[in-house]
Parts: structure tokens; C-alpha cells; sequence
């Protein structure tokens, strides 16, 4: 598979799931999540995750795992400083949760597809 097919999965998985984590979030609170934040978070997500799968191909399924563990953080670093950061330590369990899913679906894609380009 070639490795823009492979950069295209992890964008498409990062967008899911940063949907995914977003709208739960929004649910907790009682209401459906805003485009307005998903404009900010969808690209956000994808440039983090295709950025960490670098980190990711090549290596054990459970340092996706890792990597995925740590992703919501960075991305709170990198979303609109100290906001972004904010809404991950409130919503610590979520996004803890949809990180360390994120980073095993990225490393099971990047294990199972990361051959010869």
C-alpha cells in the first residue's frame, strides 16, 4: 500500500474519532457538539495523529497505545493555548479514552498495511 493511502487512513481515523471524543464531550454537557469547534479540532487531530504515526509505524501495537495515551495532551497544548489544554483535564476520561483508541486503531492500520509502498 503506498504511504499516501496509509497517510489518508490515519487522517480519516483521526477526523472520526476527533468527532467521536468532541461529541461525547458535548453529550456530558447535554447538548450536540458545534462545527465551529470541530473546524478547530478535526485539523488539528489530523496533523497530530499523521505526525505521531511516524512515531508509531514500525513499532509494537502497544506504543500506539502509549502515543495515543499521551496524543489529547499535545493536543491541548496546540488548540488555542490554555483552552485546549482546559477542556482535556475536565474531560480527562474521554479524552484519554478516544487518544488511546485513536492510537491503537492508527498502529493496527500502520502494522497491518506498513509494508512496501
Amino acid at each position: 500500500m503506498s504511504i499516501t493511502v496509509r497517510l489518508l487512513i490515519v487522517a480519516v481515523i483521526a477526523s472520526a474519532m476527533a468527532v467521536v471524543g468532541m461529541e461525547m464531550i458535548a453529550l456530558r454537557d447535554g447538548h450536540h457538539g458545534e462545527f465551529g469547534t470541530l473546524k478547530i479540532v478535526i485539523p488539528l487531530s489530523i496533523f497530530v495523529w499523521l505526525v505521531l504515526s511516524l512515531l508509531i509505524r514500525g513499532r509494537p501495537i502497544l506504543v500506539g497505545v502509549y502515543v495515543g495515551f499521551l496524543s489529547p495532551f499535545l493536543g491541548g497544548v496546540l488548540a488555542i493555548p490554555p483552552f485546549g489544554l482546559l477542556i482535556v483535564l475536565t474531560n480527562l476520561g474521554i479524552c484519554i479514552g478516544v487518544g488511546i483508541v485513536t492510537g491503537l486503531l492508527v498502529a493496527i492500520v500502520l502494522r497491518q498495511w506498513g509494508g512496501a509502498t
